[in-house]
């Protein structure tokens, strides 16, 4: 159960890289924000459905899972929704119930972490120097020229 789950944890780390290198974020192209954020989300649940099959987790005292439990397991309990209708029954499925916590709820902040860093970046960039030196620091020089006049 460690090595899905790492490999998961490395997966999610190379495509949040990846996407801070492409990502591009203009007026024109906004709307593809909530789109990739969907995109990651539901490739993340992926990953998390397929290592729920891989240890054949239960989730359930009465009924066999199927494929698309584990997968409305997962989104479920990566948007931190958690409706209880499905349960972790072992340790190991306690164990990928946790990094599925933890993954959503990181995966919540740094994605908006990093949209508000590429937005920042676009409003910079678009800025003229002057706009773009910090204020307090623009009326540090100005006091400075009064007193030597």
């Amino acid at each position: 159960v460690y090595l899905p789950l790492g490999v998961i944890i490395f997966g999610y780390v190379v495509l949040i890289l990846l996407i801070d290198r492409t990502l591009k974020v203009n007026k024109y192209e906004f709307w593809l924000i909530p789109l990739v954020y969907l995109a990651t989300t539901v490739y993340i649940a992926v990953l998390f459905t397929i290592a729920l099959t891989h240890i054949n987790a239960s989730l359930h005292k009465e009924i066999t899972p199927t494929a698309f439990d584990y997968f409305y397991f997962s989104v479920i309990s990566l948007t931190s929704v958690g409706y209880g209708d499905f349960t972790p029954q072992s340790v190991s499925e306690k164990l990928v119930a946790i990094t599925m916590a933890l993954v959503g709820t990181a995966h919540m902040v740094v994605f908006v972490a990093l949209i508000m860093s590429k937005i920042s970046e676009a409003n910079s960039k678009n800025a003229s120097p002057k706009e773009q030196q910090p204020k307090t620091k623009r009326y540090i020089l100005e006091l400075t020229e009064e007193k030597q006049s």
